[in-house]
């Protein structure tokens, strides 16, 4: 048999409460979906994910939501925080530095050729 590990962290409550959710309309969407479905967990479940929408505001509240915009709030960050264009500039100075430095080893492989020829005659 497998055991479920689960932790769960509970915080008094403030006294506050959402905006625009009242207890009255959470009830009557978990009763609709309970006469609907007749299974008070699938409702729950439903309820969760969909959310319940704020009368005030008409946006709903739920895990969807939530999931929404945190990938709206992901992509910003990636935008914002571009890395590929970061790693295009260092690339950029890596590859002139290179670019310097076979230019010196060079140089000095000429004027070394240039003293042996020289030492030479």
């Amino acid at each position: 048999m497998r055991s479920i590990n689960t932790r769960h962290r509970y915080f008094e409550w403030d006294g506050r409460k959402a905006e625009g959710l009242e207890l009255d309309d959470i009830l009557k969407q978990l009763g609709d979906d309970l006469s609907e479905y007749g299974d008070l967990s699938s409702a729950l479940r439903r309820l969760m994910s969909r959310g319940i929408p704020n009368q005030q505001t008409g946006q709903r509240y739920g895990l969807n939501q939530m999931l929404r915009s945190l990938r709206e709030r992901q992509n910003e960050q990636l935008r914002r925080f571009d890395l590929s264009s970061i790693m295009k500039d260092i690339k950029q100075k890596l590859d002139e530095i290179t670019g310097l430095e076979r230019d010196a080893v060079d140089r000095i492989r000429s004027e070394n050729q240039d003293e042996d020829d020289f030492s030479q005659d």
